[in-house]
Order: structure tokens, then sequence, then C-alpha cells
């Protein structure tokens, strides 16, 4: 699919038929035989299907044969469906990260670590 230098980005689309369900984006440092997952989506109709689990391992297909012995990836806190997915797919929590939003004009943070909590 692709020879990799440095770092590398792909993605793979996943299908039912004729019509898209879902994609899975990822980017390969090959140096430190890591890969992080950048973005993933399934259409609601298509989830609890299998099809996720599918574009996992057609992703994990893919890094194994460029020698990827880890995966990262970020979950938001407030989507405890994703964290299940995840979990089944065999990751574990491995650090948090903390974030703040502020107001470069006043100097005040807004309430909240998550772009959700301002809609």
């Amino acid at each position: 699919m692709f020879p990799l230098g440095w770092w590398q980005s792909a993605a793979i689309l996943g299908r039912r038929g004729l019509y898209r369900i879902g994609f899975v984006a990822y980017t390969v440092e090959a140096a430190k035989h890591s890969a992080s997952i950048e973005d993933f989506y399934v259409v609601p109709d298509a989830r609890r299907r299998g099809y996720g689990t599918a574009m996992v391992q057609a992703v994990y297909a893919q890094l194994d044969t460029h020698g990827v012995a880890r995966v990262e990836l970020n979950v938001r806190r407030d989507n405890p469906h994703a964290f299940a997915f995840w979990e089944a797919q065999g990751f574990r929590i491995a650090l948090y990260r903390m974030r703040q939003y502020r107001d470069p004009k006043t100097g005040k943070s807004y309430i909240g670590a998550l772009s959700s909590d301002f809609a």
C-alpha cells in the first residue's frame, strides 16, 4: 500500500455493498514502530454489526506488514460507547490529557474542558 519513510498517513474506507459505512484514518511513524488512529467513524445505522471491528482489523493487517508494535488513539471522555468499542479491540487507558480553553482577549478560562461543553 505504501513504502514507509519517517511517517505516513493512510485511510481505509468501510463499505457495505455500494454504500460507504465508515472510515478509519491513521498515521504510521516507521522509525518508532508506532501508529496513531487519527479519526474513526461508522455511520449510525451500521454500528454494532461488526463493520468497525472489520475496519480496525484491516488497519492492523497493514500495520503488521510494517512491524508496528504500538497503536495509540484518543477517545473523548464523554463518549462511553467509543470507550467500550476500543476496549473491546484491546486498547487500555495509557494516560490522561487535560485541556483548558481560554479567551485570549480576557485571559480567562472557559468552564469545561471539551468542545461539547460549549454547545
